[in-house]
């Protein structure tokens, strides 16, 4: 392979490649080699293709496929290693039967998988997954291998186990480029050639791995390896300066960590104006993520005008303009409800640099859930706006702007708390997901709005009056039935004026609550603040609950766990007086006579 004056640059402009060139020999082993930053994943991927250029240009003296494995992989955990192989086979080549389970055995062998080939993915370790991903490339016969980063998470002894395998398939005639971070001495030996990049992106060095000290006149050293050497030249080749004084940590936590007394360390107490700064922290994070993906506006603004179209302008006659309104309000509380479930997703990425932050003593629950909730209150303000806005003036005379935009809000906020229940409570991301259109479907199947509440079971009655779909619906439909009521006027077949059918007792009984508006707004802001108690507790059960109480059994009777603003129990190993002094600080609890 050879490469000439290649360069990339970012979609802003900024060079990551500055026209480096040189010669990679058929069947070597080079390592890319360079510091953090220098564009090791982006010259793999523009010497396969995947990698638009800027200047330059890539040319392989080869007729076989050019093969790029990314440093995160995409295997399935649930498989095991010999249904992996096997399905790649079966998918990658036109071999069937007795020969496609042949040929995948004989590439598990080859692998170094045999061991291991009843294992499910997920369990076998960081080498064998690498060698696995390597292994399902090489089943389509490949002349050049480009490996992102393969010796990520290895310990040496692995690292080195996947650096001879490498080098036996380049002795069988492939070519493998693969970029590493700090190789060994004996991984350097194994290297057939370096290719060098400096901090700035250019390439400084390809060649053989005994020429690279020399071409970059650097002075041998016995006391370090090669490897040392050229990272350190690569990333500043003058003398480093003086690193500064790291500035001293305040009073406060000084004493935070070295405990009172000079004890042993204590939790750091949050301060008063931390939430402030964890509240402009999240909405930045919220801003950031729509201008990022879909904007909530844009969404917003594309339900309203589907419904707008959909419905138009509702008829003022008695029974079409009383199915219209049912069937718009049903479908605002059922979209806005399920359109906002998607606030679960920023709330499971923000939870695990949550519980980061609660072990070292940063902020508790409450206010991780609190300005969660508050940076995402001017969102649904702004998607209630919206959706009331058009949909007030495409179809005509439906409630009030305000009173639809007051219902919708009040809806999204309770779809909000239970995503952030469902979010806290579950372990895994993927449960959460799956749980949380359930649970959305339960609540709104037993709300009334497709089953009148009096035709449902006597035991799941009280659903209705738990769901804020059901709450939501009832002030809707209240007040559309009122506005429908005063357009228009019913006689009967004398000329006298008909009963008042939008008042039906019947009606009211089966499709509303019978509850004041007043209690309807009570109701959806109960639910939306048990909601949010609810996941502040389940995160703080996860971040304090369990694991404190083993590690208070543990400590017994002497010391507290750090999570409770205590000591931890060793004794100092001084003397006598310190575990007298221990024991003064920690009394034995008194026991009941009788116990």
């Amino acid at each position: 392979m050879e490469f000439r004056a290649l360069s990339v640059r970012a979609p802003t402009g900024a060079p990551i490649l500055r026209g480096g060139s040189g010669v990679v020999p058929s069947g070597s082993l080079c390592a890319v080699i360079g510091p953090s930053g220098a564009g090791k994943s982006t010259l793999l991927r523009a010497f396969c293709g995947r990698q638009a250029l800027a200047g330059g240009s890539v040319h392989w003296d080869t007729r076989g496929r050019v093969v790029f494995l990314p440093q995160t992989d995409h295997l399935f955990d649930e498989l095991t290693v010999s249904e992996t192989v096997r399905f790649a086979v079966l998918l990658r080549t036109a071999l069937r039967g007795a020969d496609a389970r042949a040929h995948a055995a004989s590439a598990v062998a080859a692998a170094g998988l045999g061991a291991v080939q009843h294992t499910r993915v997920g369990s076998v370790s960081g080498g064998e997954r690498r060698r696995l991903g390597c292994a399902l490339e090489l089943l389509t016969n490949p002349a050049v291998l480009l490996l992102d980063e393969p010796l990520s998470g290895l310990d040496a002894v692995r690292a080195r186990g996947l650096v001879d395998w490498l080098a036996a398939l380049c002795a069988r005639g492939r070519t493998v480029l693969l970029s590493v971070h700090q190789p060994t001495a004996r991984m350097m030996r194994a290297f057939d050639c370096l290719l060098l990049l400096a901090q700035d992106g250019t390439v400084v060095y390809c060649g053989p791995t005994a020429g690279a000290r020399a071409a970059l006149r650097i002075e041998p050293d016995p006391r370090a390896a090669l490897a040392e050497v050229l990272l350190e030249h690569l990333c500043c080749p003058d003398p480093p300066a003086p690193a500064p004084e790291w500035p001293p940590a305040p009073v406060s936590e000084r004493q935070a960590s070295t405990g009172a007394g000079g004890g042993a360390p204590r939790r750091a107490k949050p301060a008063p104006a931390s939430f402030w700064y964890l509240l402009k922290r999240e909405r930045l994070l919220a801003a950031r993520r729509s201008v990022r993906g879909t904007s909530p506006a844009l969404q917003a603004a594309a339900f309203a005008l589907a419904v707008g179209l959909a419905f138009g302008h509702l008829s003022a006659a008695p029974h079409d303009g009383l199915l219209q309104r049912l069937s718009l309000a049903v479908t605002l509380v059922v979209s806005i409800g399920f359109m906002d479930l998607a606030a679960v997703s920023p709330f499971l990425r923000g939870r695990q640099t949550f519980l980061h932050e609660a072990w070292s003593g940063v902020f508790g629950a409450g206010r991780f859930v609190a300005a969660h909730f508050l940076a995402g209150l001017p969102v649904l303000l702004q998607q209630a706006s919206i959706v009331a806005l058009v949909v007030s003036r495409m179809t005509g005379h439906p409630p009030g702007e305000w009173l639809l935009v007051a219902v919708l809000l009040l809806l999204g906020m309770c779809s909000r708390s239970m995503a952030f229940l469902v979010g806290a409570a579950c372990s895994k991301d993927a449960a959460a997901l799956r749980l949380l259109p359930v649970l959305q479907v339960l609540l709104l199947l037993f709300s009334g709005l497709f089953v009148p509440r009096t035709q449902l079971p006597h035991g799941l009655a009280w659903v209705a009056y738990a769901s804020p779909a059901a709450h939501a619906f009832s002030l809707l439909l209240t007040a559309q039935l009122q506005t429908l009521c005063a357009q228009i006027t019913c006689v009967d077949d004398f000329g006298d004026p008909a009963p008042d059918w939008g008042n039906d007792a019947l009606l009211r009984s089966n499709l509303t609550l019978p509850v004041s508006g007043a209690t309807h707004v009570a109701a959806m802001l109960a639910f939306a603040a048990a909601g949010l108690s609810a996941a502040v507790a389940a995160l703080h059960l996860r971040a304090h609950g369990p694991g404190c109480a083993q590690h208070r059994s543990a400590c017994r009777k002497r010391s507290q766990c750090a999570h409770h603003g205590g000591d931890f129990g060793t004794p100092p190993p001084e003397g006598l007086g310190d575990l007298r002094q221990t024991h003064a600080r920690h009394p034995e609890p008194a026991v009941h006579a009788g116990v």
